[in-house]
């Protein structure tokens, strides 16, 4: 019996935490320091830090980056060798790129899970869960236009295979057609704080990418929708990807003499941006 009562009181503790920590993501206590957008010295990106104090006093901090791809060529990249890999830091000067950040999921033998496409190979072409409502993880398609170098995402449902470009797929699809997309509160991580590395595209098609710091709270996927509607955010998020997150999320730039390095580990896929 003693077991019992102990059974249903940690039964209850549960239950009414995950309420209190569901109820303060969307409390208005939330600040967001206003800050200034700077430009870099080739005036082609600006970056800044997002500074954010939550309820508990805990804080965290994402670095973004805001640039138009009109000046920038983007491209998914792989590391077809998981014996070889290298981070972004070290990528980033192999390649002669000026931006890279980490890309989508992975198994345990560094193959993309998921649609996954560099150049003409495509390296895995299964959409998956397409149709159905569970691992939001992989509930969208990043993709890159060659012709136009304009990112686009696309719910898993309604992406065609046909369309020519570089994909992968990754998730959750954190917002769409400038809404937060409903439905996330029945994963867990809606609420779990983590690093992050996430794709957004502004309403004058411009892209900001959001990366979470070394050794940093991170935040949730609810409070990343919070963030993103914040007066002080300084950008109109319309649509926007969730990448691989934890100890993966990475940053690296590489404009001239503006050098900036979020460390992660080695992954097999990236995303590069090369200066036009």
């Amino acid at each position: 019996m003693k077991f019992f009562f102990i059974f249903i009181f940690i039964i209850f503790f549960i239950m009414f935490h995950t309420k209190e920590t569901f109820a303060r993501c969307f409390e208005k206590e939330l600040v967001i320091e206003k800050n200034m957008w700077i430009k870099s010295h080739l005036g082609k990106l600006e970056t800044r830090e997002i500074k954010i104090l939550f309820p508990d006093m805990s804080f965290s901090r994402l670095y973004a980056v805001r640039f138009s791809t009109n000046n920038f060529r983007p491209q998914i990249y792989l590391q077809k060798n998981k014996n070889l890999m290298i981070n972004a830091s070290e990528l980033v000067k192999r390649l002669n790129a000026t931006i890279i950040i980490n890309a989508g999921f992975y198994d345990h033998n560094y193959r993309p899970m998921g649609f996954f496409r560099s150049g003409n190979k495509t390296f895995n072409s299964r959409v998956l869960f397409k149709g159905t409502r569970r691992s939001l993880h992989f509930g969208a398609l990043l993709h890159i236009n060659k012709k136009t170098n304009h990112i686009m995402i696309y719910h898993r449902d309604f992406f065609r295979k046909t369309i020519p470009g570089d994909v992968l797929q990754a998730g959750p699809y954190l917002f769409k057609n400038g809404k937060p997309v409903k439905g996330l509160n029945k994963y867990r991580e809606f609420n779990r704080a983590n690093r992050r590395t996430v794709v957004s595209i502004l309403k004058d098609r411009k892209i900001v990418v959001l990366v979470s710091q070394e050794n940093d709270r991170g935040v949730s996927w609810c409070e990343l929708q919070k963030i993103f509607a914040h007066e002080n955010i300084g950008f109109s998020v319309i649509d926007a990807i969730n990448l691989d997150g934890g100890s993966s999320s990475q940053l690296s730039i590489n404009s001239g003499i503006f050098k900036k390095n979020i460390y992660g580990r080695s992954v097999p896929a990236f995303i590069v941006f090369y200066d036009k």
